[in-house]
C-alpha cells in the first residue's frame, strides 16, 4: 500500500492532505466526519453510498435520506442541504458515520443540483469547493478537488476495509451521469457508486459471475438478474441498479452479452445440427 500524505499543524490540531487522486491514507477509528465546504452561489449536495458485497445491503444518504441507523450501531447522517437554489455564503454539509462490518464499502460523491437536473456541465471548476475528513474529533484528513474534466458529479473518496484496517482513498473524479428515463437522481448515483466500488475492489460476488459466466456463455441479463438474486436478499430496484452496473463493467467491454433472443435462436440452431431439423 502507498500511502502519500503531507501532515500540517493548524490550531493544534493534525490535518493530512491528500494531494493526488489515489493517494491512500489509514484510519485509526471507526467514526468518520466528511465536510463539504463552499461560498459559491451554487446548490452542492453532498452524499454516502454504503454497500456490503457479503450481502448487497446498501444505504445512501442524500438530502433526501438524511439518516440511517441499525441494530448493529450502524449510524450515518446527514446534517443538512444547504445552498438550495444556488444561494452563497458560508455553506457546509456534513456527513458523519460510524464504520462497522454492517457495510465493506462506502463512497462519497457531491453534485451541482441544478447542473444535473439540466443535464449540463457542472460548475465545480468555478467554486471555492473543499472536502475535509474529521477522525477522533482530532486528526483531519483535506482532499484538494485536482480534476478538470467535464462532468457534473464528482466521486470524492471511498473509504474501505483491508487486511483488517480501514483505508479512505482520494478518487477526486468527475463523472456525466446521463438520467435514464423515469429514473431518480438517487438511482443515478447510487449506480455511479456502485461503479466505483467495483472498478477499485475485487468483491466475491463478481468473482462469482465471472466464474459463472465461463460455464455459461450465453449468460444474458435476465439469467444474471437471478443469479445475483440468488446471491443476495435485497430490494427490486436496487437488485436492478446492481445487475446493470455489473453487465456495463463486466460484459459490454470485450465480452458480448447476448439477449434472450439471440440465445434462443443459437439453441434452435444447435436443435437442427443434432436433430437435422431443416
Amino acid at each position: 500500500m502507498d500511502i502519500k500524505e503531507k501532515i500540517i499543524i493548524k490550531d493544534k490540531q493534525v490535518i493530512t492532505e491528500l494531494l493526488q487522486k489515489k493517494d491512500v491514507n489509514s484510519i485509526s477509528d471507526n467514526v468518520i466526519t466528511a465536510t463539504l465546504t463552499w461560498t459559491s452561489d451554487i446548490d452542492f449536495d453532498l452524499s454516502v453510498l454504503a454497500f456490503c458485497e457479503n450481502t448487497g445491503k446498501h444505504a445512501f444518504i442524500y438530502y433526501s435520506n438524511k439518516s440511517y441507523y441499525s441494530g448493529k450501531k450502524t449510524d450515518i447522517k446527514l446534517d443538512k442541504d444547504a445552498g438550495i437554489g444556488d444561494v452563497g455564503g458560508n455553506n457546509s454539509e456534513t456527513i458523519k458515520l460510524r464504520l462497522t462490518d454492517e457495510f465493506t464499502h462506502y463512497v462519497f460523491m457531491v453534485w451541482d443540483y441544478k447542473m444535473l437536473m439540466q443535464d449540463k456541465t457542472a460548475r465545480f471548476t468555478k467554486s471555492d469547493l473543499a472536502i475535509t475528513y474529521t477522525l477522533n474529533d482530532k486528526e483531519q484528513l483535506m482532499t484538494k478537488l485536482n480534476s478538470f474534466e467535464e462532468g457534473n458529479v464528482i466521486c470524492l473518496s471511498s473509504v474501505y476495509k483491508e487486511n483488517e484496517e480501514y483505508l479512505i482513498k482520494n478518487i477526486s473524479e468527475i463523472k456525466n451521469i446521463k438520467f435514464r428515463v423515469g429514473s431518480s437522481i438517487s438511482e443515478n448515483v447510487i449506480s455511479l457508486g456502485l461503479e466505483n466500488i467495483l472498478k477499485n475492489t475485487n468483491i466475491n460476488l463478481v468473482q462469482d459471475i465471472l466464474n459463472n459466466k465461463e460455464e455459461n456463455k450465453y449468460f444474458y441479463r435476465e439469467k444474471l438478474y437471478e443469479f445475483i438474486k440468488s446471491k443476495y436478499n435485497i430490494p427490486i430496484d436496487f437488485l436492478n441498479i446492481l445487475t446493470d452496473v455489473i453487465v456495463k463493467e463486466y460484459f459490454n467491454e470485450g465480452v458480448v452479452l447476448p439477449t434472450k433472443e439471440e440465445t434462443k435462436e443459437k439453441q434452435r440452431s444447435f436443435l437442427d445440427k443434432l436433430f437435422n431439423w431443416q
